[in-house]
């Protein structure tokens, strides 16, 4: 499956609400281990919050060697496709991570009290 990011959420990828539509988008056809392409053509603006809503979760589904084999990212920017690696590798580090995990909570939840 080929999924235009642009034609779905727009040329800004800035967004969670934008993130998770995305994955909604994806989700079902790569969990059936179906290859999903995601092109990125004239997208080119992108904020952190919509790849960790959008790719983020993926982490906690697939290994890393089943989302390189079954999601592949086309025509993105340099600044895109950096975001996207850091996501990734924030998001397996805290699914992996016990500490990591609980430690980012923490500060997560602290702000959320301020």
């Amino acid at each position: 499956m080929k999924v235009s990011v642009n034609e779905l959420v727009g040329e800004l990828c800035i967004t969670r609400e934008d993130g998770r539509k995305l994955l909604d988008n994806i989700l079902n056809d790569l969990k059936k281990g179906e290859v999903v392409e995601l092109d990125f053509k004239d997208v080119n603006i992108f904020a952190s919050p919509f790849f960790n809503a959008a790719v983020g979760p993926l982490v906690k589904e697939f290994t890393n060697e089943e989302l390189e084999r079954i999601l592949h990212i086309v025509n993105i920017n340099p600044t895109g496709k950096s975001l996207f690696e850091i996501v990734l590798n924030n998001s397996s580090r805290y699914f992996n991570d016990a500490n990591y995990q609980k430690t980012l909570d923490d500060i997560l939840t602290e702000e959320e009290d301020e």
